[in-house]
């Protein structure tokens, strides 16, 4: 999803696509400059501006104050996207070994899109329900970081 275009901004910014659900992985573009990890940008937003103000510095193309508060904006904008994204809620409930009512509905929904964040809570429901001795036999056999965490979640529990 973009934040802003060239053609009515110094910035083009946008929500690059992740393969996963996970909040921490999804990632926030100025392209051409840098992109930025959501958890980078949640713990240090000034850094990150920081660092994008040295980059156009050296690119000869200096940010003004007010560019770089436009910038600011798209950056807060897409860590409030990231937090109130229904996919990344509820990865944060599937990393607890929580299959909730809402996630249900919302996975029945989501069904129509058949994209990856889709298949990956579906593997990681699967290895939620899986049999407790089973967890071994799948921790080669799934394809997204969630589940393998949930995997080694499971197992920590039992020791």
């Amino acid at each position: 999803m973009s934040y802003s275009r060239w053609s009515n901004s110094t910035w083009y910014t946008y929500w690059q696509t992740s393969y996963t659900s996970l909040k921490e992985l999804q990632v926030f573009d100025v392209c051409a400059i840098k992109a930025f990890k959501y958890k980078e940008l949640k713990d240090d937003l000034e850094g990150c501006l920081d660092q994008i103000k040295k980059l156009s510095t050296s690119a000869a193309n200096i940010a003004s104050d007010k560019e770089m508060e436009e910038l600011k904006g798209y950056m807060l904008t897409f860590i409030s996207d990231v937090e109130n994204d229904e996919g990344t809620k509820y990865s944060e409930e599937l990393r607890a070994c929580v299959i909730s009512p809402g996630f249900k509905k919302w996975l029945k929904s989501s069904a129509k899109y058949e994209d990856s964040k889709h298949d990956e809570c579906i593997e990681a429901v699967k290895v939620i329900e899986a049999p407790f001795n089973e967890l071994p036999l799948w921790i080669n056999k799934v394809e997204y970081p969630l589940s393998k965490e949930i995997i080694i979640t499971r197992l920590k529990e039992k020791l």
